[in-house]
């Protein structure tokens, strides 16, 4: 069967409002309970960031990025629920810092492997391990290692019985990615380079089969500037597909009144993915 992760725009909400959607939730409303080649597909969609809460709570999700991280999780989950053997395949779809989340899924998935059902108790604390990618301190001046303790304690679980490593992505589709360098505000607000999570960076993860990005043209707005993958090494199976387009941020990944750009982009990124869908 094929799993699919659609992970919506900051403020972006296709659920509890009337704005204008973004064209993740237009996708994820063309998505067939089977496929046109006879595969079911279980589809799960996930709010934009700063979409989950009311008021002040929002403004500060939005601004700041707080909730990534379970956003993340929470992805990540899904595809361990529904995960069933190697047949099974991954599409993972995102926009601005949904983007972001299912590039850090994919991540994630290539780091430390899947987690089973039975050992999606030791998420929160693989996960916490990886974020970090860099030494720090605990009580006592002890310094640890995020990378060795995270390959140990995988090495570990995986005995168990409750990881599955090389578990591929099909396919990560994603409209103007940001956020591993910094979180978009649109205001010029000075901001501290975060020191976790941006080891999910320019390089295509080594599970991924094919990568797509739409990227806007015109988006001068520093902490709205995408992350481009960087070409994967020659004789390497990758795909990775790259396309600029006119007009700013929301104009390429959508959410505007005036949706005649955003559909050029959505036409674009619907004949990339009608053959894995």
């Amino acid at each position: 069967r094929r799993l699919v992760v659609c992970c919506d725009g900051t403020w972006n909400d296709s659920i509890s409002t009337e704005s204008p959607i973004t064209n993740v939730s237009r996708i994820s409303r063309l998505i067939k309970a089977v496929g046109d080649d006879g595969v079911p597909q279980i589809l799960s969609y996930q709010v934009g960031i700063g979409s989950g809460t009311t008021g002040l709570g929002n403004a500060i999700d939005g601004m700041t990025g707080r909730g990534i991280s379970t956003d993340i999780r929470e992805a990540y989950t899904f595809i361990s629920h529904n995960y069933t053997s190697a047949s099974d395949e991954i599409i993972l779809i995102g926009f601005s810092r949904g983007a972001f989340t299912v590039r850090s899924v994919a991540s994630l998935i290539n780091d430390i492997g899947l987690l089973t059902k039975n050992g999606l108790k030791y998420l929160l604390r693989l996960y916490n391990l990886w974020k970090r990618n860099q030494p720090f301190e605990v009580v006592g001046g002890i310094t640890i290692d995020p990378k060795t303790e995270l390959r140990k304690s995988c090495e570990e679980i995986l005995e168990k019985g409750c990881l599955l490593p090389n578990v591929r992505v099909r396919v990560c589709a994603v409209w103007d990615t940001v956020g591993s360098l910094g979180f978009p505000v649109p205001w010029p607000v000075p901001q501290r380079i975060p020191t976790k999570l941006r080891h999910v960076n320019s390089t295509l993860c080594e599970n991924i089969d094919i990568a797509i990005q739409a990227l806007a043209l015109n988006e001068n707005r520093r902490h709205f500037q995408p992350t481009v993958w960087e070409a994967p090494p020659s004789g390497s199976n990758q795909i990775l597909k790259q396309c600029w387009f006119l007009g700013a941020h929301s104009d390429v990944g959508g959410g505007n009144e005036d949706a005649g750009l955003a559909n050029i982009t959505l036409i674009w990124m619907i004949s990339q993915l009608h053959h894995y869908l």
